[in-house]
């Protein structure tokens, strides 16, 4: 039962119904919702070859990361995702001391399921410590998946 009084017209959608008959506004909601669950997409941190879930630099080292996305063993498709790497102190941290963009990627395998992106110098000029990183993966509005945390290890330097 749908009312078309101008105060319930905000209120109007499909499967929403709105009730002004007495003292009480009553607002009804039909919802079918399908929840599909999957597993989180299993990101694999390579370095040289190297498979891990953590990489060790020293104070202004760089270096390249190349991750490697799967989904039950299977590569996927990151050529229209938009991914964004967040490396932290502290998970409850406001702040990234590393941050990478979508634009900071290398992307000419992200069909195979394989991204790059360039730690600099400046990016790993931080205070000793092992940080917790995470990818995020954007493919859609309605799907964004995020990788178990990465460990990023900065180790104090013996050199300038």
């Amino acid at each position: 039962m749908a009312f078309t009084n101008p105060e319930c017209q905000a209120f109007l959608t499909e499967g929403l119904w709105c009730d002004l008959s007495g003292d009480i506004v009553t607002i009804s909601v039909d919802l079918n919702i399908e929840i599909e669950t999957k597993a989180r997409l299993n990101i694999e941190l390579e370095i040289s070859g190297v498979k891990m879930r953590s990489v060790i630099f020293k104070q202004k080292e760089a270096k390249t990361l190349v991750l490697t996305i799967t989904d039950n063993g299977v590569p996927v498709d990151l050529s229209a995702a938009i991914l964004e790497l967040g490396v932290k102190k502290h998970k409850s941290d406001t702040t990234y001391v590393i941050n990478k963009k979508d634009t900071d990627f290398d992307k000419t395998q992200a069909i195979n399921g394989i991204v790059s992106v360039y730690i600099s110098d400046q990016d790993t000029n931080q205070d000793p410590w092992a940080y917790v990183g995470e990818l995020k993966v954007v493919f859609s509005a309605s799907s964004i998946d995020k990788s178990a945390d990465l460990t990023i290890i900065i180790e104090q330097a013996v050199t300038n």
